[in-house]
């Protein structure tokens, strides 16, 4: 739970960056039909966030206690 909320926590900082970026960018481009152009963008971002998550999840889940103690008795 805990490398879970770390985890949303910084990549929901960047992705919520990365999408008013481009929200300022399909804005300033001034196409007619902004909203379509920015959630076809957004989907980089989001994408990039649910990886961040999904393999945090997945890296906390396999990792198993002998690696702990191990690792924390070399340092």
């Amino acid at each position: 739970m805990g490398i879970m909320l770390e985890t949303v926590a910084w990549a929901a900082l960047g992705g919520a960056l990365s999408a008013g970026i481009l929200l300022v960018y399909c804005a300033r481009w001034g196409l007619s039909d902004t909203a379509a152009l920015w959630l076809a963008a957004i989907r980089s971002p989001g994408s990039a966030v649910f990886g961040a998550v999904s393999a945090a999840l997945i890296a906390g889940a396999t990792i198993r206690e002998s690696q702990l103690f191990r690792y924390f008795k070399d340092r």
